[in-house]
């Protein structure tokens, strides 16, 4: 990733910022590499991509859209944050057996106000 893009999205972080939007992609010939490169600013923290042409718009809303699944995980991560830490635990692990931490909540807990903020969401 470019080093700037990296600022940004730390940045952002840092100062508690919404996540910012990716950059166009002025190449309205190749929906795969535009899908592919959306999947990338997703991966890396970006919530939206600017599009400069209609069939760039269905491919953006696809990547960066949250699924049922997601959101479910989501949902779970912060029920049993919240029971968690009732009983003085922070860090944990996950019932998949991953991390669960600050970060893993905060983006829990973003997922599911983004979906609050959705009327279409699943």
């Amino acid at each position: 990733m470019v080093p700037f893009r990296a600022r940004i999205i730390m940045e952002c972080v840092i100062r508690a910022l919404a996540a910012p939007v990716g950059p166009v992609d002025i190449r309205c010939d190749n929906p795969a590499d535009f899908r592919g490169s959306t999947i990338s600013l997703r991966d890396r923290g970006f919530a939206g991509r600017a599009c400069i042409h209609p069939s760039q718009v269905t491919i953006a809303n696809d990547v960066l859209s949250v699924d049922r699944e997601e959101l479910d995980r989501a949902r779970a991560i912060v029920d049993e944050f919240d029971a968690r830490s009732a009983e003085g635990q922070g860090v944990y692990s996950g019932s998949d057996g991953a991390m669960v931490d600050l970060a893993t909540v905060r983006w829990a807990r973003a997922i599911v106000s983004q979906a609050h903020d959705d009327p279409g969401a699943p």
